[in-house]
Parts: structure tokens; C-alpha cells; sequence
């Protein structure tokens, strides 16, 4: 199987930018980060936000370290946008678990990949429609090394 990055990663900005825009209406608070939660190997890519009075009230969840515990995390799960994730995702495992020696190499794309499509004009102008907080910060961490792959390289 032959996996194009580009269109990838173009697809994903879209999906990503369609996910933000039906969520809109739903966030009522401060933004302080945006994160997208990326493996590869399982084939799931989830998006998170942090919400300001979250980090008030809990300071050690500006760790992205922490961000299964925001109460924004996996957002996309009950948007009728972002359901195609899913099958999305499916093809990144599939090219990762028939990627042997090179796996590594491969997540790591898919990492990079996802910074990319953050980092797209169609996703920035939608963040841009957010209430964001004065450090507003991206974050989009690698699972296994806590590297961080935004922005992307």
C-alpha cells in the first residue's frame, strides 16, 4: 500500500479545520493550548484542547504529558465532522506496520505530518476563530519521546 503525505497530511488539515469549526460553538472558555495526539502504530489521531480555567484551577496540566486528563481532550469523538478520522487513521497504522526496520521513520513522517497540517492556513484561520489565551501554544508531542514535532520541520 502507497500512502501519498502530502495529500495525507492536506486531507488531514482539512478534517482537522472541519473538526474546529463544528466544535466552535461548544468551547466557551480560554484557550491556552491546542494539541493534536498522534500514534501511529495504533492508528489514532486525536484533538485536545486546554482550557484556561482547567489550568487555573490544575497547573500541572500544561504538560502535554497530561493532556489525556483535559477535559477537552478527544473533542472530535462525538463531531460528525471528524468521523472520518477513523478510516483515515486506519491507513497510517497499516503503512506503520508494514513499515518493519523503518517504523520509526514512518511515525515520525506521520508526526511531522500532523504539525504540517496544523500549521496550515485552513487550520490557523479556524484556531484564529477561538478565544485563545495570551500564551496560546500548539503542541503536537511525539507519544514515545515526549519530542516535540510543532511546528513543523
Amino acid at each position: 500500500m502507497k500512502l501519498h503525505y502530502d495529500k495525507w497530511q492536506t486531507d488531514l488539515a482539512e478534517l482537522i479545520s472541519a473538526a474546529l469549526g463544528e466544535f466552535r460553538s461548544k468551547a466557551e472558555d480560554e484557550m491556552e493550548m491546542f494539541a493534536v495526539d498522534c500514534h501511529p502504530w495504533n492508528g489514532v489521531i486525536v484533538l485536545a484542547f486546554l482550557a484556561h480555567s482547567e489550568l487555573k484551577d490544575a497547573p500541572f496540566l500544561s504538560e502535554a504529558a497530561e493532556m489525556a486528563a483535559w477535559k477537552y481532550y478527544d473533542f472530535g469523538a462525538g463531531l460528525t465532522s471528524w468521523q472520518p478520522v477513523c478510516e483515515f487513521a486506519s491507513r497510517m497504522r497499516t503503512m506503520y506496520e508494514n513499515a518493519g526496520e523503518n517504523r520509526s521513520d514512518v511515525a515520525r513522517q506521520f508526526l511531522q505530518g500532523c504539525a504540517a497540517a496544523v500549521a496550515s492556513k485552513p487550520v490557523q484561520d479556524m484556531l484564529s476563530k477561538y478565544r485563545l489565551a495570551k500564551g496560546f501554544k500548539i503542541t503536537i508531542p511525539h507519544p514515545d519521546t515526549a519530542e516535540e514535532c510543532y511546528p513543523a520541520k
